[in-house]
């Protein structure tokens, strides 16, 4: 039964969440734990050069990307705040469980 202490969520509220870098998805922007600045989550960085017929380098790891460009290396397991809507923490948590093998697929 609703208490006036429930309060409403709809898919636009917003959800702040602590969680290790390495389960949050990719492409989300973050923030330290304890702090303002925004970085975007990435979980490899693609190296482009301009010479002609080279490959791009993948380097697989875990980077937070500021505003101005600059890249850092972080570690998998650094706890990060992901500011997101109830709808976005909703469809990330259905696409997260389809490869768990204790998922279990309503009929």
């Amino acid at each position: 039964m609703p208490t006036e202490n429930d309060r409403k969520i709809d898919h636009n509220t917003p959800v702040r969440m602590i969680l290790p870098a390495s389960i949050i998805k990719d492409g989300a922007t973050v923030t330290r734990v304890t702090g303002a600045a925004k970085f975007i989550l990435r979980h490899s960085l693609t190296v482009y050069t301009d010479q002609q017929g080279e490959k791009p380098m993948v380097l697989e790891g875990t980077f937070l990307f500021n505003t101005r460009g600059q890249v850092n290396q972080i570690k998998p397991d650094t706890n990060l705040a992901w500011a997101t809507t109830a709808l976005d923490l909703y469809e990330w948590l259905v696409e997260s469980q389809i490869g768990d093998e204790n998922y279990i697929e309503d009929k």
